[in-house]
């Protein structure tokens, strides 16, 4: 009963997400990072005999090439923001690490505000927009870290620290609601903690552990998906909230892809399982439809 109607709905417990091939990634790659959406993606750097400093930006159908590229190739770090309002968060250049970042703007890449810490391989899991974002974990002087790192659009700052090191884990949210879950620090984990803006506090553990995973989504309505648990992995599990739930599988096992989007509509692309891919997934799950009766 709603709004003085009476309604029915489809039954939301067959309202299940599947995955489906997409359009193919112009170059074969991993740890390259995404943000946007299904609809509005964009791709950036990675690795692949050698790290790259160009980026891909896909539309719901296929991929093209941008015309801004870094200003050094680089790979193993967050992608935070839209399509056409991101910072690519430090992480690991060819023979060495850094603290640097840069913005696009949806046409060019130009520097951003140094982090306070310089991170390697794994670096921070990030989520929120280019004027509020968060790094979270990530690798620090060799080892995993629980360091949070925040940024108001021109310079970063130190947050709360996580309550355990994040390594290689997933992400979604804002900077006031977000999460980082699984990872390896050291071992495969399934622990989650969730970001209220200030503090971080421990949720509800996935159902399987691992590392070098996608995230999408929101803090109540979240969506993990490949990685690595040992082998390269096809599991998908979906968030609301409360409770972790394993759901349907990729068609193609991939770790260190680039992944976005929400729990409804979400996308991979990339990674490496036999080789390096350039294969893309869309995440599709329908929606519950009312009507008046």
């Amino acid at each position: 009963y709603q709004g003085g109607n009476v309604k029915i709905a489809a039954n939301p417990n067959i309202l299940t997400g599947i995955w489906q091939s997409g359009g193919t990634l112009p170059r074969s790659e991993e740890q390259a990072p995404m943000c946007g959406s299904q609809k509005s993606a964009l791709l950036v750097g990675g690795e692949n005999s050698g790290y790259k400093t160009e980026g891909d930006m896909y539309d719901g159908f296929a991929w093209r090439a941008v015309t801004g590229v870094l200003s050094n190739g680089r790979a193993n770090a967050p992608l935070i923001g839209s399509s056409g309002a991101c910072i690519f968060c430090a992480g690991q250049l060819s023979g060495s690490v850094t603290d640097a970042t840069e913005e696009y703007d949806g046409m060019s890449w130009s520097a951003g505000g140094t982090m306070s810490d310089t991170y390697y391989a794994g670096v921070a899991q990030g989520f929120g927009t280019l004027t509020a974002g968060v790094c979270a974990g990530g690798g620090l002087g060799g080892s995993p870290s629980a360091v949070t790192s925040l940024y108001n659009g021109t310079a970063w700052s130190l947050g709360n620290s996580c309550l355990s090191t994040k390594l290689y884990s997933a992400s979604a949210g804002t900077n006031s609601a977000g999460l980082v879950t699984g990872g390896a620090a050291p071992a495969y984990t399934t622990e989650t903690e969730e970001y209220d803006g200030t503090s971080w506090a421990a949720g509800p553990a996935k159902n399987t552990g691992i590392s070098q995973a996608a995230g999408a989504g929101t803090q109540t309505a979240a969506l993990v998906f490949a990685g690595s648990t040992g082998s390269n992995s096809v599991v998908t599990e979906e968030y609301n909230g409360t409770v972790w739930t394993a759901t349907n599988s990729l068609t193609t096992a991939r770790r260190s892809a680039g992944g976005n989007g929400s729990q409804n509509s979400a996308i991979i692309s990339g990674g490496y399982g036999s080789g390096y891919l350039n294969s893309t997934e869309e995440w599709s799950k329908p929606q519950i439809q009312y009507y008046d009766v």
